[in-house]
């Protein structure tokens, strides 16, 4: 598509969308069976009714920051269920495991590298 033609179109569409909502566009769009997804903001995905009907959004405690949200199971199976079991690692949480005992680098380099600014 040409820029002319991509101008052209979006003077068409632009008047439209800026009159409708994400909501209202994302409905019209479902029923005339178009594919289109919302960007959704964060506080947006926190309050989606199809996350939280899925349970999507999981709580987790942690010592750092307290209780926060964790996106949860992509899918669900019946069979083998699934469950967070700690947060995400925080900066560096597990360099000496990867640097030392998984790359074979002296505890004193793995020293080195934190002195130096690398890790």
């Amino acid at each position: 598509m040409t820029e002319e033609l991509a101008d052209e179109c979006d003077n068409l569409i632009m008047p439209w969308l800026k009159q409708r909502t994400k909501d209202e566009i994302f409905s019209l769009c479902r029923e005339n069976k178009i594919p289109f997804a919302p960007l959704r903001t964060i506080d947006e995905l926190l309050k989606d009714p199809q996350l939280e009907a899925r349970t999507f959004f999981v709580d987790v405690d942690r010592k750092e920051t307290g209780r926060i949200k964790y996106p949860g199971a992509p899918f669900k199976l019946s069979r083998t269920p699934w469950a967070i079991e700690q947060g995400a690692p925080r900066l560096g949480e597990h360099n000496e495991d990867v640097f030392v005992r998984r790359l074979g680098f002296s505890k004193e380099q793995l020293v080195t590298l934190r002195q130096s600014g690398v890790i």
